[in-house]
């Protein structure tokens, strides 16, 4: 894994710059037909902002029937983004250090983009344990006391945005709270 390392510098921005970029997803009450109708405000410029529009009427627990409106491509390629920055942390975890928060920071601000998607919200949540996991034992592997630090507070503070979002899901969440489950606990001797 060493001769990857020359390329990280360049590949994980490229990465995290993708999964950072705006996306261009509206959720709004299933009453509102403004989205139906085409209005509901501009989101800007986004990668893959050529290709058909889709909106799908869903249940997100505590605002009821939402509509979602989403570009399906841009959706699979942000997808595809999160999974390999999952195998990054599988592969190559010894050079994300520098990375953590901006990565775990990119896959929070995603979860909109996967309101309806139980697949990818199951991604994100495991790329963010895995992260959190990475960072609580690369703290250890330097014999350093389970302090909170200010990368330790950005990540509980992420990882509770990440619940707060996904668990007011309609799908199963079992899997994805679990996972979470885990975060916490890599974190927990940072906490008490």
């Amino acid at each position: 894994m060493e001769e990857f390392e020359p390329y990280v510098s360049v590949c994980v921005p490229a990465l995290l710059s993708f999964l950072e970029a705006e996306d261009d997803v509206k959720i709004a009450n299933a009453d509102d037909d403004c989205l139906t109708n085409g209005g509901g405000g501009g989101s800007g410029g986004t990668a893959g902002n050529n290709h058909q529009q889709k909106t799908d009427t869903v249940y997100k627990r505590g605002e009821g029937m939402v509509s979602v409106t989403h570009n399906p491509h841009q959706v699979r390629e942000k997808l595809m983004a999160c999974r390999i920055l999952y195998q990054y942390t599988c592969d190559i975890p010894m050079f994300l250090g520098p990375y953590l928060v901006r990565a775990v920071h990119a896959l929070v601000a995603l979860t909109d983009s996967l309101v309806f998607d139980e697949e990818g919200a199951l991604v994100v949540a495991t790329a963010v344990s895995d992260l959190v996991r990475m960072y609580a034992e690369e703290k250890e592997d330097q014999g350093e006391q389970y302090e909170m630090d200010e990368q330790a507070y950005q990540l509980l503070g992420l990882v509770d945005a990440l619940l707060e979002q996904l668990s007011g899901m309609e799908m199963g969440g079992d899997d994805v709270l679990y996972t979470l489950g885990n975060c916490l606990r890599s974190l927990a001797p940072f906490i008490v």
